[in-house]
């Protein structure tokens, strides 16, 4: 979802959600209106990608989709994604995109914040584990709302509370928004959304019930964490499922306490090129 203080490279960021709502419901003025914000950033050194081939990635991505559609908006109000789809049967599909106009790698999708701030994962994590809740103190504590949502996490897994985040359900207002009351719900909602990922090496995508660590989960597999504290930040939560998080298949890293935001918590490029639905295109 669009972010706050993304950096000189936003409005490419935005352009390629623009672009993507464009091609997805048939609107060729907006594409070409896009394709040029994204020369003019390459202009500017605010994007290492031109207008053209950005689209040409989206193309490729819409074709593959080969959904009906008969609306398709960025930045939707409901904020569950950054486009929303409404299909000619009336019912809704969300994408979550991660632009990159200026990474190289598909391994550079750790340089995007998935989501940000507290969560109600990082609620249920600090009640179960006490040497992590020790190290998030005071100011930092209240900007997470740590604190926070005893209530309304008391019948969640952790787990699923993990997965709620990766479909960015990040607290119960917004699980309710989507229609997810309970864990029994999630499925439902993780097959209406797609993760989208742009960068120069090209373009993939993925519907987030067929994320491998999410399969994972619904299939029963236990999750993994690990705490590190680092220089960088004041804590850190790694996840991986079914083995211990390691470097190479690490799924996910929670990151507490950055000189610059609370918390900037990252999808690792494990988690998309292990899944055997994600599709590439170059």
């Amino acid at each position: 979802m669009r972010q706050e203080g993304s950096g000189k490279s936003k409005g490419a960021t935005d352009a390629v959600e623009e672009m993507l709502a464009a091609r997805l419901r048939g609107d060729a003025n907006a594409i070409q209106e896009q394709i040029k914000i994204i020369d003019d950033a390459y202009k500017a050194n605010q994007s290492y990608m031109r207008g053209k081939r950005v689209f040409s990635l989206i193309d490729k991505t819409c074709n593959y989709l080969s959904l009906e559609v008969l609306d398709a908006q960025a930045g939707p109000s409901d904020g569950l994604g950054d486009v929303c789809i409404t299909l000619k049967d009336g019912s809704k599909l969300w994408v979550e995109v991660k632009g990159q106009t200026k990474k190289e790698r598909f391994r550079d999708i750790t340089q995007a914040d998935y989501v940000r701030e507290g969560t109600d994962f990082a609620r249920k994590f600090a009640r179960l584990n006490p040497a992590f809740d020790t190290l998030i103190l005071e100011n930092l504590r209240t900007e997470l709302a740590l604190d926070d949502g005893a209530a309304s996490i008391k019948n969640w897994e952790l787990a699923d509370l993990w997965v709620a985040d990766l479909a960015l359900l990040v607290n119960e207002k917004k699980r309710k928004r989507a229609g997810v009351n309970s864990p029994a719900d999630l499925p439902k909602f993780l097959k209406k959304k797609y993760l989208f990922h742009l960068c120069m090496e090209g373009a993939r995508i993925v519907r987030l019930d067929q994320l491998n660590p999410v399969k994972q989960v619904l299939s029963g597999d236990k999750i993994c964490t690990a705490i590190k504290t680092t220089n960088k930040s004041v804590a850190a939560i790694q996840i991986a499922v079914g083995e211990e998080p390691t470097s190479g298949r690490t799924a996910f890293t929670y990151h507490f306490g950055y000189n610059n935001a609370p918390g900037r918590h990252k999808l690792h490029h494990f988690a998309l090129a292990s899944s055997e639905e994600t599709k590439v295109f170059n």
